[in-house]
């Protein structure tokens, strides 16, 4: 009788392999590739393609546990580096408006040079005469609170809430039609009306801000 020899099997099976979700949440205009989710098996890293709709910018992007993460730039498709997950995450994307992210995105105040009188065929017809007080009031946009802060030169504090839809910003119940908008330079005009008195015909009044 035969007997065949037996070897012991010594292997190890290998671990179970650990995997974490990313949540992926959104405010604001924009879509993100992958939509909803994001899984990570762990200790490997992979990414998320932010994309802002025409005239938004991609704000910021926050994991939790991470904090925000590095963007390399704000318009068109912005790769998101996700790694070193121990857990199942959220990434909170926001979208913000141009214009809107433009008048936030400096600490700078603005301050009120001129308020320039057009009538209907866009010829500037007056200059409205301002006094120092009004021209050295600082004036904030703060966000995510979405309030105009003017801050006077005797130290009185305001706020007023404002919008900013596509380019039209509402400050209180009044709309206006942005006109300009860069780091440096913000106007804004009122609808035509007639006002009476000397302008007894249509007219609009732009405002002309400026910071540092």
């Amino acid at each position: 009788l035969l007997v065949a020899g037996c070897t012991k099997d010594n292997s190890v099976s290998p671990p179970p392999v650990v995997t974490y979700t990313v949540n992926i949440k959104c405010t604001g205009k924009g879509v993100t590739n992958p939509e909803k989710s994001l899984t990570l098996v762990s200790g490997y890293s992979g990414k998320v393609i932010a994309t802002p709709e025409q005239d938004y910018v991609l704000y910021s992007a926050t994991l939790s546990g991470v904090g925000s993460l590095p963007l390399e730039k704000r318009e068109g498709d912005v790769p998101l580096n996700i790694s070193g997950l121990n857990s199942n995450s959220d990434l909170e994307i926001t979208f913000l408006n141009k214009n809107l992210y433009t008048l936030i995105k400096s600490s700078n105040p603005y301050h009120l040079d001129s308020m320039n009188v057009y009538n209907e065929a866009g010829k500037m017809i007056a200059s409205i005469g301002l006094d120092e007080e009004i021209k050295s009031a600082e004036i904030f946009f703060v966000y995510p609170e979405m309030k105009r802060k003017t801050i006077t030169k005797n130290g009185t504090v305001s706020f007023i809430p404002f919008l900013v839809s596509g380019n039209s910003i509402t400050i209180s119940n009044d709309v206006y039609t942005i006109t300009k908008n860069d780091d440096k330079h913000f106007s804004m005009r009122t609808p035509y009306r007639i006002l009476g008195g000397v302008y007894n015909f249509p007219t609009a009044t732009e405002y002309v801000y400026s910071r540092q």
